[in-house]
């Protein structure tokens, strides 16, 4: 998890796709997620999370509810608890551009559903979502008809969406 996030934030001339947000399954034991914590602070991130996780860790800032929908500008990561993959799934629908998620997972099953379910343009599985770009700064990676609005004439192009996932290992 360490490596895909830190990834996410490599790059020039932007920081295309950085991880921001996290949600940790209720499943997993908090203390685990604080060496995480830890490792990310040493490499200059700001980490905040909802109220939950912050009632065990009471020196984490808590994310107002505005902060789930945007992005943040700098090196600051939010996490939040799910009690489960389909509601954590939904919530991401909810509060997420649709443009690239990430789902860190041994689970094969798990792996699947989410890409399956997510409306999202890409989807990565144990893989980081930074794109790669041509030494012209093009991006190559991750180019897709996003769910949203169509203009101009009608025509299968307009009519079909493309959604990419990538597979970590």
């Amino acid at each position: 998890m360490r490596s895909i996030v830190l990834d996410s934030y490599r790059g020039a001339p932007d920081r295309v796709n950085a991880i921001d947000k996290i949600l940790v399954s209720s499943d997993r034991k908090l203390a685990s997620i604080s060496t995480l914590w830890n490792s990310l602070r040493e490499e200059g991130f700001e980490i905040r999370a909802d109220a939950g996780i912050c009632e065990q860790f009471p020196e984490l800032e808590v994310v107002q509810p505005h902060e789930w929908r945007q992005a943040y500008p700098g090196k600051t990561i939010a996490f939040k608890l799910m009690d489960q993959i389909e509601l954590a799934m939904l919530w991401i629908d909810q509060n997420s551009s649709g443009h690239a998620n990430v789902i860190v997972t041994e689970s094969y099953r798990e792996s699947c559903l989410f890409t399956r379910g997510l409306s999202s343009a890409s989807v990565f599985v144990n893989a980081s979502p930074r794109f790669a770009r041509l030494n012209n700064n093009a991006v190559y990676l991750g180019m897709s008809n996003q769910a949203g609005a169509q203009r101009g004439f009608l025509g299968v192009e307009t009519l079909t969406r493309l959604k990419y996932i990538v597979q970590g290992y």
